[in-house]
């Protein structure tokens, strides 16, 4: 026997969630992961660092988001066989084509960047046709009764979201609830009143602080207060495309959460829309408009 240690460092992306740790095992199958049969061994928090024992033989460690996801959402690393203790390091990165799947820092191994590819190809291939079935559906629907722009509501629990015909309910790991259309997408957080020891009197200003402490953000990300509202902008950028992100993050705290909503825009367009969310922001604490492009919603929570 030897021990793996696998270590999970701290990201934005998907910090809410647990990864899934799974080992192959022919002999004791708990799940099949790319049609390899596997068993689970643990789960690691954002942040946090586990060790498990392992056999000395050569086998593959797999980092799943959930079952359902298993076959998209995944990565993996060959350990050769041996007596020596291993350590492995690695976060999940932003990519909501495969569910921001976690990646072993250093792989180089082709075979391992080929699975990443071809899981990546996948689910873009997945998200097309359901976009295009999506669009033809609702383009129909358009057509003979003009439904697009008509007032949507979406709810989660205790809040509610009006959009418009074209936004639908999306799942993103991580996020307690997503809304998307063809051009925009709404992430929103809810953390529950019981993840705080003293709810009642830890304030908006405290939870700010303590999100971007808890996510290592550098200096540039400040938290600002402005008219009434509270909330941090930073920029994220997506190593294997390039593309770079601007994200606008809003704080709120209800009676039994506390909740932050994301908006992401490519960084070239971010200016167009920032000030609109400002406006957005000031009409109300607890109900909220909302102007998005051309788009228009209302929040309550």
């Amino acid at each position: 026997m030897r021990k793996l240690t696998i270590k999970r460092s701290k990201a934005f992306v998907g910090w809410m969630s647990k990864s899934k740790i799974y080992i192959e095992d022919h002999e004791n199958k708990d799940l099949t992961i790319n049609g390899v049969p596997c068993r689970k061994i643990g789960t690691l928090k954002n942040g946090e660092e586990n060790t498990f024992e392992i056999e000395s033989f050569a086998t593959k460690v797999y980092v799943i988001g959930d079952r359902l996801s298993r076959n998209i959402c995944n990565d993996y690393y060959k350990i050769p066989a041996g007596e020596e203790d291993i350590t492995l390091i690695g976060e999940h990165k932003y990519n909501p084509f495969n569910g921001n799947a976690f990646r072993f820092d250093g792989v180089t191994d082709e075979e391992i960047l080929a699975n990443r590819k071809k899981n990546t190809k996948k689910a873009a291939i997945s998200y097309i046709i359901s976009f295009i079935l999506f669009f033809i559906a609702g383009f129909a629907l358009a057509y003979f009764l003009d439904t697009d722009y008509q007032p949507k509501t979406f709810t989660y629990g205790d809040m509610s979201i009006t959009l418009t015909g074209e936004f639908s309910e999306t799942n993103i790991d991580g996020y307690s609830a997503c809304y998307e259309s063809y051009d925009n997408l709404v992430m929103v957080i809810k953390d529950d009143s019981s993840l705080f020891e003293n709810f009642e009197t830890y304030t908006l200003k405290q939870y700010g602080k303590d999100t971007l402490e808890y996510n290592e953000f550098d200096d540039s990300v400040k938290l600002k207060e402005e008219d009434g509202l509270t909330y941090f902008e930073y920029e994220y950028t997506d190593e294997e495309t390039g593309d770079i992100y601007s994200y606008f993050v809003p704080l709120y705290k209800s009676d039994e959460a506390f909740w932050f909503f994301q908006f992401a825009s490519f960084k070239e367009d971010y200016e167009t829309c920032r000030d609109q969310f400002v406006e957005w922001a000031n009409t109300g604490k607890f109900f909220l408009r909302v102007f998005f492009y051309h788009y228009n919603f209302t929040l309550r929570l």
